[in-house]
């Protein structure tokens, strides 16, 4: 999971700090890299930026974040590996009207509430390529 840095525009710049060709580029080395070693990835996207983030140009980070996340979830199809889609599931909270800001510590970072989302997305994932290995059950 990397691309919230890469996707980001700094002050004082026009363009990502990683160009999205050179993204998708490293990403599938990677992952082809990870093959080749006999081990299989699981991706995840990265959860949404907060409403009221800003980039260098004064956007929201989100747009140019998404084309990234495009880049994951495609590379994840055609690797038929995994995914894990954190964005998606912020995107569908923010859209059912929940404040996503409210899981981050800054806009960005995930607090404690975020990280616990961010679990049970993954956890259900890990637990399917590790052959249902049994897992605690955690208080609601």
């Amino acid at each position: 999971m990397y691309g919230t840095n890469d996707s980001f525009v700094d002050e004082s710049t026009s363009a990502p700090r990683v160009a999205l060709d050179e993204y998708r580029a490293l990403l599938a080395s990677m992952i082809d890299d990870l093959l080749a070693a006999g081990i299989r990835p699981i991706l995840m996207t990265e959860p949404r930026w907060g409403a009221r983030a800003r980039n260098g140009l004064g956007e929201n980070p989100n747009a140019r974040l998404e084309e990234y996340v495009q880049a994951v979830r495609e590379l994840a199809a055609a690797r038929k590996l995994p995914l894990v889609d954190h964005f998606a599931h912020w995107t569908a909270a923010e859209r059912a009207g929940t404040d996503t800001s409210s899981w981050t510590l800054d806009q960005c970072h995930p607090d404690p509430e975020g990280h616990r989302r961010m679990a049970d997305l993954l956890f259900p994932v890990l637990r399917k390529e590790l052959g249902q290995l049994p897992v605690r059950e955690r208080p609601q």
